[in-house]
């Protein structure tokens, strides 16, 4: 495979446009057809003829779209500004709930601590408790084999 081109055999026609040099020119000598140019004719206005006012409704168009928007823009207003009334009553009592709980949770701790020193001081007592119970029983004199007096009624 050879990687070198050879250069076309006709380079003249290659370096030549095929369109002509002055399209005004050759449309001014009638040659449209020719050239395929397309041209576009407005209408030529007098400054005698009756406009509509289009300008004076356009303006009537854009203050009935301000009035509407101005409408819609106050019920907006209206609304947002009950929202943040009901966020603000809303963060307000959320705080007051964190606060009371942060005050239920500080009670139910100290009530804990309270209950343990409770329960320790318990504990001790039953523990003087079984010690009393115990010394009594070493000094005590128990009577065996003794019947017990019957009581008599007296009918």
């Amino acid at each position: 495979m050879s990687t070198q081109r050879t250069p076309p055999q006709n380079i003249s026609t290659l370096t030549r446009s095929e369109s002509e040099r002055s399209i005004s020119a050759a449309m001014s000598d009638g040659a449209t057809d020719a050239l395929k140019v397309t041209h576009r004719y407005k209408r030529f206005r007098y400054e005698d003829e009756p406009r509509p006012d289009v300008m004076t409704e356009m303006r009537e168009l854009f203050n009935e779209l301000k009035e509407d928007q101005n409408k819609r823009f106050e019920v907006l207003q209206a609304t947002v500004s009950t929202i943040s009334t009901q966020n603000k009553e809303i963060s307000a009592s959320a705080i007051l709930i964190s606060q009371q709980y942060d005050d239920m949770k500080i009670k139910l701790d100290n009530l804990e601590k309270e209950r343990k020193c409770h329960l320790a001081y318990i504990q001790t007592l039953e523990q003087r408790i079984d010690y009393l119970e115990n010394q009594n029983r070493s000094s005590c004199v128990e009577f065996r084999n003794i019947p017990l007096k019957k009581r008599r009624n007296k009918v």
